[in-house]
Formats: structure tokens, C-alpha cells, sequence
């Protein structure tokens, strides 16, 4: 249940104490409120006074005259935490402790104190902070439906989707329809070798791609390798719908469908491009993960879902969610499509979240008999907690970790990672090991 405090100064915030000390508390925050905001010796000092059995952090805000805030939204995003929170809180004391001395070190001189919603940004945030909570997110209303509309699949670029290599430029394996690249002219089997004039080539592949990306309607020039020619385009940025599963056919019927992050739209690409390499004869997949980060957990419940019978678990928790079990609250139709062709899973550090997931339960679903999977990479990123999105008011939102996540079989915490069976060195031999791999699985 949702609480708030109302008025300048609450004279519900101390509990079981007696009248005098009640008037002397009361007495002191006056002092320190005086119609004007304190200086930060006054608040430091106001910090040693502190009331007993408060019921919230914010309660200790307001006594002590820090700067006004919403009250309501800050014991919102309380309550959630004392709800939903995966590990035990520390004391309110200790938290609003912690929060004060936050907030006076690194935001008291630099926000308008006399702007309560920016306060309320700010001590939101200090609060997360002093959780512990290293995956928390607050979010504004803005924040939020930017965040919203990233995960729906769309974003501004060019339209491209490009294979996670720099070695000899970014290949280009599929151009969006009604992009600014499929209007350029780029083309499936071109090398990005320059954005905007700065080589590419052999450098750090996450930074190229946010190179690519930039504000709608922003120019950037791309340059490609196409046979022997080099040639530039000059397009505009615009908003494109994002592609996050894609797929080829290999040499020898393998197919290779790369997983960028779950998303909105994931699953049901993921359905048609597998059902599409299926089709077309393959006689083994390659999950490419590599530095997959996650994403939202109904997408990856219903990937692995198309995978397995339907009463398969395919996850499981410690917190205040209960294992899922394949098709249970999806939007895909139960099939029981169990994958009859042996698979590879390429993972890499950064694969992360929903992205370990899925590779530690293609792994698991090996061991438990249901298909035949090898993985292939290094270790993966180890983040193995979930986060739940709550609203905070306002079209606010914050963002929580709720609960452990761990593989079918459960044997290790999440936060270990994913071991894959064959560890790889050198990150430009990942698709050849796993091929190589995958073909002992095919010929066995």
C-alpha cells in the first residue's frame, strides 16, 4: 500500500517517543527549515540528531530540513523496495544516513536545491545508491517512455544489421526495408571500413555501432569495401524499425541465427527466422549471443518456449517469483516444436542477463535429454539477478532487482555465470570453433 506524508513538516514521523522529546524534534527542524534552505554545515550537523523508528527515509529528510521534495513519490519508491527487494534493507536509520551523506557530497552543490523535483530525481537516486542496488534505474516520465520505446524495437540509425566483427570491417548481413541504408543503396556483403571519415577497421565493435546512431535527421557518412572499390554514403539518420534476430545459411547447412537482445519483437522474429533455416534444409543452428545483454524476460521465456516441450521449465528463481514453465504466459501458440537438430550457443563476456538465460538453458536442455547443444565462447557476464519495473507516480517509474534467475536445472546461483563446454581464446575463432563443434554433434 502506498502511503504519504502531507505538509511542510509531518508530526507523524517519530514513534514511541514521549511528548517532550516529540516538541524538541519539531522545534529543532523549524529552527533548521527558517524559511530558507540551510547551508550544508547546518545539515551535516542536523544528521546527528537522528529520530528513532521512523517509518521511512523520508521521514528523516524532513526532520532534519533537508531540501523540500515530493514526499508522496520518495515513499513510493520505499515501500516498493520494502515490498519487492531481492535482499534484506539495511536499518531506515542507516539508509538515510547513507543518502544525506550522498547527496551532500556530490549533488547538494551542483542541482538547484530549489527545484523539488529535481531534489526528488536526486534523492531518489541516492536512495538506490545507498540500497546497494546496482542494477536500479529511477526514471522520469520522459525517461521512461524513451526507455519503453527502446525495448519496443525501434530506433534512429541507418537501418543496417551488422555481424559483431571488426577484423577487416563491420559486414553488413542485412539492410532494413524503408531505411535510409536500403535508400542509400548499402548493400548485404558490404564492409563498413569508415564512419564519418574515422577507420573502423580492427577497432572496438560496440563503439562503431553507436558511431552509426545519432539524433534523427543528423547526416553521417558511411564508408564500405564492396569487392575491390571503396565507396562513401551520405545519408540522414531517421527512426527504423530494429531488427534483433537475424539469420544466414552457412556452408555444409548450417544455419547461424544471432540474437542481439530480447526485445518486444524478438520472439516472433526468432520463430520466422528459425522456422526459415529449418526449412531450407539445415541440419544444425548456431545460436550467436555474443554480447547480447539481455533484455526483457517474457521475450526470452517465449524464445526458449518455441524450443521445448511445453510442461519443460525453463527458468527458475529465488525471490518473490515462481519458476516458468515453457508456454506459460506467452503470446506463442504451444507447439511442442522440440529443436530435432543439434545446436551450437556462441557466448561471450558481455552476453548478459536474458542472454545468459538463454544459454545456460540451452545447456541445461542438453543435459536434461531434450536436445543436443554445445556452448562456445568464454565465460559469460555473470549478472544472473532480474529487475521489475514499478511505477513511482506521475508516469515516474523505478526500476528494482526482484529476484535471483537461474537455468532449468538450477545447480548454481545465477550471479556464476554461464562456463561454456568449450572455452575459446581468441574471439575471431567463436563462429569457426562452433561450427567445428557443432559437426562432431551432426556426425556423432
Amino acid at each position: 500500500m502506498e502511503q504519504s506524508v502531507n505538509g511542510a513538516r509531518s508530526k507523524k514521523i517519530i514513534i514511541a517517543v514521549c511528548i517532550v522529546v516529540v516538541l524538541s524534534l519539531l522545534i529543532l527542524a523549524v529552527t533548521l527549515s527558517g524559511g530558507k534552505e540551510p547551508d550544508e554545515a547546518a545539515l551535516r550537523e542536523a544528521m546527528e540528531r537522528l529520530p528513532r523508528n521512523a517509518s521511512y527515509v523520508a521521514d528523516y529528510l524532513d526532520y532534519w530540513g533537508f531540501p523540500d521534495f515530493d514526499k508522496t513519490k520518495l515513499k513510493t519508491i520505499e515501500t516498493r523496495y520494502a515490498s519487492y527487494y531481492y535482499k534484506e534493507l539495511p536499518e531506515k536509520e542507516v539508509l538515510a544516513k547513507s543518502l544525506a551523506t550522498v547527496f551532500l557530497d556530490e549533488l547538494y552543490n551542483v542541482i538547484d536545491v530549489k527545484d523539488s523535483e529535481l531534489v526528488t530525481e536526486a534523492y531518489a537516486a541516492c536512495y538506490i545508491y545507498a540500497v546497494g542496488d546496482t542494477y536500479g534505474y529511477y526514471r522520469t516520465k520522459e525517461q521512461t517512455e524513451e526507455f519503453i520505446g527502446g525495448m519496443s524495437g525501434e530506433f534512429v540509425g541507418i537501418g543496417v544489421v551488422v555481424r559483431n566483427e571488426t577484423i577487416t570491417g563491420i559486414p553488413i548481413i542485412e539492410v532494413i526495408e524503408n531505411s535510409p541504408a536500403k535508400a542509400a543503396g548499402l548493400a548485404v556483403g558490404d564492409y563498413i571500413i569508415a564512419i564519418d571519415g574515422k577507420s573502423v577497421v580492427g577497432g572496438d565493435y560496440v563503439s562503431a555501432v553507436n558511431m552509426i546512431r545519432g539524433e534523427e535527421g543528423s547526416e553521417v557518412t558511411v564508408r564500405v569495401r564492396r569487392g575491390d572499390a571503396e565507396l562513401d554514403f551520405t545519408m540522414a539518420r531517421a527512426k527504423v524499425k530494429e531488427v534483433t534476430v537475424t539469420a544466414e545459411m552457412l556452408d555444409n547447412k548450417i544455419g547461424h541465427l544471432s540474437i542481439s537482445q530480447f526485445k518486444a519483437g524478438t520472439a516472433e522474429e526468432f520463430k520466422t527466422k528459425l522456422d526459415y533455416l529449418l526449412s531450407q534444409g539445415a541440419v544444425g543452428i548456431v545460436f550467436d549471443l555474443r554480447s547480447n545483454p539481455g533484455g526483457y524476460l517474457s521475450s526470452v521465456c517465449d524464445v526458449l518456449s518455441y524450443l521445448v516441450p511445453t510442461d519443460t521449465n525453463i527458468v527458475k528463481f529465488s525471490g518473490y517469483m515462481k519458476p516458468i514453465n515453457a508456454y506459460e504466459g506467452t503470446e506463442l501458440e504451444p507447439v511442442d516444436n522440440v529443436l530435432t537438430v543439434p545446436c551450437a550457443v556462441i557466448c561471450s563476456y558481455y552476453t548478459a542477463s536474458a542472454g545468459e538465460l538463454f544459454t545456460g538453458a540451452l545447456r541445461d536442455f542438453n543435459d536434461m535429454g531434450i536436445l543436443e547443444a554445445v556452448t562456445v565462447g568464454e565465460k559469460t557476464f555473470q549478472k544472473g539477478v532480474m529487475q521489475t519495473t514499478f511505477s513511482a507516480g506521475d508516469g515516474d517509474t523505478v526500476t528494482l532487482t526482484t529476484a535471483y534467475y537461474y537455468s532449468p536445472l538450477g545447480e548454481a546461483d545465477g550471479e556464476a555465470g554461464v562456463v561454456p563446454d568449450v572455452i575459446v581464446e581468441d574471439a575471431s575463432n567463436y563462429l569457426t570453433v562452433a561450427i567445428d563443434e557443432l559437426n562432431k554433434l551432426i556426425n556423432n
